[in-house]
């Protein structure tokens, strides 16, 4: 178990290196993402997913850090502890220090956000016009609400929660 791990790492830092040397740079408006004809629901509700726990961090909710955890899956309570307190930290930072411009959301040639749904949800909520994007030269398979559903274990009413949230970050974009 424990060599899987280590290649699966080594293979992920290395395809990693490969997709940074090959991205093209740029900087997007926050509202791009939302408004990318080819941004498939798939990834609206996984930045919704942490935008409700950014809610409950504010007390604007009861239920986004329940959601949050039981959509995501850890090996064991440390890496869920470990995982929150980088949460924790980095909305702490940008409430801080703003958003740190060097560091770059990840998207695929559709505008697919697939590294950074946890700094494009802080962006929303903090009104961040602007965010840095690496589009990496791939396209992310596309999964189905009910695949993306049962992946993430969300009943209906919760994924009727995050299409609310969705729409919550939608309007705030707008107003912006």
């Amino acid at each position: 178990m424990r060599i899987s791990r280590l290649v699966k790492k080594a293979y992920g830092f290395f395809a990693w290196k490969l997709y940074k040397m090959t991205a093209k740079k740029s900087v997007m408006p926050t509202l791009k993402f939302y408004d990318t004809p080819h941004m498939t629901k798939y990834h609206h509700i996984v930045s919704a997913l942490r935008y409700v726990a950014v809610e409950e961090y504010y007390g604007k909710n009861d239920f986004g850090m329940t959601l949050y955890k039981t959509a995501n899956r850890w090996e064991n309570e440390k890496a869920l502890q470990e995982d929150l307190d980088r949460f924790y930290a980095l909305i702490q930072s940008i409430e801080k220090n703003g958003y740190d411009m060097n560091s770059s959301i990840c998207v695929d040639l559709d505008g697919n956000c697939f590294n950074g749904t946890h700094r494009l949800a802080l962006c929303v909520w903090f009104g961040v016009k602007e965010m840095p994007v690496m589009t990496i030269k791939r396209h992310l398979k596309t999964e189905t609400i009910a695949q993306m559903k049962e992946y993430y274990r969300l009943s209906d009413e919760d994924y009727q929660r995050l299409e609310g949230a969705y729409q919550r970050m939608r309007e705030k974009l707008s107003e912006n």
